[in-house]
């Protein structure tokens, strides 16, 4: 694992998420109004879509820069799956212990978390994106970025 990708898990660690859900304090976003809504947004096509084009934007550009660094791509999201669920773990059991959160909304965390380390990964030859410069950035303002609303990329990020 590369220091980049080290030091954003860190920092991830360090912070407070979900310490924030329910405030509106994040211009230019769309807010969920509640854990529910949240919930129905992640699950949703909408968000899948954009984790799913995400993750196309990043291999395509690594493909692009280094097909030698493509060609690891495999076993660097093998290498990022356990630290990454372990974190999610850690962070994330007692919000959906006491808000009744289905397995889904970790997924979704993960998802996000996944994407923004691969982003870290091969950040030697792709520039950073949404992940590490969007998503990372609502989990430390302690906000859950939870989905999508409009054709992606004109649209707007969902917010709890």
């Amino acid at each position: 694992m590369n220091p980049r990708t080290q030091t954003l898990l860190q920092t991830l660690e360090n912070a407070d998420w979900f310490s924030c859900v329910g405030k509106r304090d994040i211009a230019d976003v769309n807010y969920a109004k509640s854990w529910l809504d949240a919930v129905s947004h992640c699950v949703g096509e909408d968000w899948k879509y954009v984790h799913r084009e995400g993750r196309s934007i990043i291999s395509s550009s690594v493909y692009k820069k280094s097909k030698t660094r493509c060609d690891q791509w495999n076993d660097t999201i093998d290498m990022l799956k356990n630290p990454v669920s372990k974190l999610v773990q850690r962070k994330a059991a007692s919000v959906m212990e006491l808000n009744h959160l289905p397995k889904e909304f970790g997924w979704s965390v993960a998802g996000d978390l996944i994407n923004a380390a691969l982003e870290c990964e091969y950040s030697d030859v792709v520039d950073p994106g949404f992940f590490t410069t969007t998503i990372v950035d609502i989990y430390l303002k302690g906000h859950f970025p939870c989905g999508w609303e409009g054709k992606y990329p004109e649209g707007k990020l969902v917010v709890y």
